[in-house]
Formats: structure tokens, C-alpha cells, sequence
């Protein structure tokens, strides 16, 4: 049950954001999942920006080389609006990337 209070607390969170910052790749999808733009810096696997292509035409996702970069991409305020997402559509990414994941 504290899980999914938990859980509840985090998906209100992103969503009540007008945009998520990070390098980690769950937030990415969380911030995603709730139509919450994204700034997102790749890690050290490259997996931030590599999921982030796959999900390009959601057009919540900005990618950001440095924190100067990221504090420019701040300023472009048009970029920021909650936006509904293709459930659908998402899924079908997902499905995609977990048939790449079981044949590695």
C-alpha cells in the first residue's frame, strides 16, 4: 500500500511540473508518461539520449549538453506546455525497445 501511495505522490509531482531537468532515464519516461516537458543531459551509458530518440515526435524531450546549455533552454518558454500523449503510440515505442533489450 506505501508503494503505491508512493507512487501516486511521485506521478503527481511530474505531472504538477512545468518541466523536469535530468539525466536519468525514469524521470525522462516519468516526465513523458505525464505530458511534462523534459530537459534531459545524457549519463555515461548514453542511454538518456538514446531512449530520447525513440520518443522524438512526443516533442516534450530537449536535449541539453551542459548545464549552460540547459539554462538557455530555459529561457525558450514556448517549449514548455503540458501536451497529451499518444498512449498508443508510447507503447508501441516501448514494445519496440523491449524486443531490442530481449535479443541483446
Amino acid at each position: 500500500k506505501q508503494r503505491r501511495k508512493k507512487l501516486k505522490e511521485i506521478w503527481t509531482n511530474f505531472a504538477n511540473s512545468k518541466v523536469t531537468i535530468t539525466d536519468r532515464l525514469h524521470a525522462m519516461l516519468f516526465s513523458v508518461l505525464n505530458g511534462t516537458p523534459c530537459i534531459v543531459l545524457n549519463n555515461k551509458t548514453g542511454k538518456v539520449f538514446g531512449v530520447a530518440d525513440w520518443l522524438d515526435d512526443t516533442n516534450m524531450i530537449v536535449r541539453a549538453n551542459s548545464l549552460s546549455e540547459v539554462l538557455e533552454k530555459l529561457k525558450r518558454t514556448t517549449i514548455w506546455e503540458h501536451k497529451k500523449y499518444d498512449r498508443e503510440k508510447l507503447l508501441n515505442y516501448f514494445e519496440k525497445m523491449a524486443d531490442v533489450i530481449r535479443k541483446d
